[in-house]
């Protein structure tokens, strides 16, 4: 019996996607802190539908970026997990995040992380909304707040 699966929703999804990529650095001035590219992101599966990746590349100041998502389903618990890296948010690690299926099939799944000394959060949201793929992040401080980090919308290529 499999446990694990795509979400179906995700199934008629798969393939190529345009779109934007908003990355925001709040520490930065108020007038630097958003830079806005061109994105183009690939939904894919493997063969029994077992686990999903999404492969997307943007820019920031001037530089080719990229970055993967490896993601399973356990389709009973309605349960997400993200294996993610990015060649802008992280060096040489790989991210973990879980998160639960909502009612209108989107999914916000977290992780955390240390800098500083200290626990860090990060969200990965990702849904679905009409014929747009959405993807946002936020980067949750020490003090809980969450500080939006990417804000990315895609279309059908």
């Amino acid at each position: 019996m499999r446990c694990m699966a795509i979400p179906k929703s995700w199934s008629d999804r798969l393939g190529s996607w345009k779109g934007t990529y908003k990355l925001r650095q709040s520490w930065l001035a108020p007038d630097k802190q958003i830079q806005e590219s061109a994105s183009a992101l690939h939904l894919d599966s493997d063969a029994r539908r077992t686990y999903a990746t999404i492969v997307y590349h943007w820019t920031a100041d001037g530089v080719a970026q990229e970055g993967t998502m490896l993601i399973t389903y356990a389709s009973k618990a309605k349960r997400l997990e993200i294996g993610w890296a990015d060649s802008w948010h992280q060096s040489t690690a790989i991210f973990h995040a879980k998160g639960e299926e909502a009612a209108d099939g989107s999914f916000l799944c977290k992780g955390s992380y240390t800098a500083g000394g200290q626990t860090w959060g990060w969200t990965i949201s990702i849904a679905f909304v009409g014929e747009e793929l959405r993807i946002k992040m936020d980067n949750v401080p020490p003090d809980g707040k969450p500080d939006w980090a990417v804000d990315s919308v895609y279309r059908r290529a």
